[in-house]
């Protein structure tokens, strides 16, 4: 009688837990609002993660270039972008301990070819760069302003676009300008 009771016991913990007591993989009813929640909340993580390593890349990129381009309007965006990335850094970092969201440790970013340019042609390679990965920062700030589901997160993405758009706006311009006193 104990055996039959313990194997009963035995079943029903396994069936209570999916079948985990017996190696099995528990199946998740993608249906249930915790699941649903969970799967929109991943959409807002990976936003913060991708933000957050985009930011970091954007600083150590920003401190580079501000050491080594050789005009002034370049230096000025290089600098600007070091100071408002870091501030937008730790604001997001605050954010994402709060949401206990873990930063993502992806691969190292392949060699960036505008970092070996010198002169006028790193100035020039160095805005391309910027131009290029604000215009996808901004398309990713405004896909999460409009579309995330976490609302503090959607509120620092909204806050944050303006000054993407004004680091675009200054890169593009600085380009304009170098293109016409280099052909001068």
């Amino acid at each position: 009688m104990h055996r039959l009771h313990t194997t009963l016991f035995v079943a029903g913990l396994a069936v209570a837990m999916g079948g985990a007591a017996y190696g099995q993989t528990p199946k998740t009813d993608t249906k249930t609002p915790a699941a649903s929640a969970a799967g929109k909340m991943s959409g807002d993580t990976e936003f913060a993660q991708k933000a957050a390593m985009g930011g970091q890349h954007e600083v150590a990129g920003a401190k580079f270039a501000a050491g080594k381009a050789t005009n002034a309007a370049v230096k000025q965006l290089a600098n600007k972008l070091v100071s408002d990335h870091t501030t937008a850094n730790n604001e997001l970092a605050g954010l994402m301990k709060t949401k206990h969201i873990a930063p993502k440790n992806g691969p190292k970013p392949a060699p960036e070819a505008w970092r070996n340019e010198k002169g006028a042609a790193f100035d020039r390679a160095y805005l391309d760069h910027v131009i290029a990965e604000h215009e996808k920062d901004i398309a990713m700030f405004e896909a999460e302003a409009k579309d995330g589901t976490d609302a503090e997160l959607k509120a620092w993405a909204d806050k944050k676009l303006p000054a993407l758009r004004e680091h675009l706006k200054m890169a593009q311009d600085a380009k304009s300008k170098l293109s016409t006193t280099t052909n001068q």
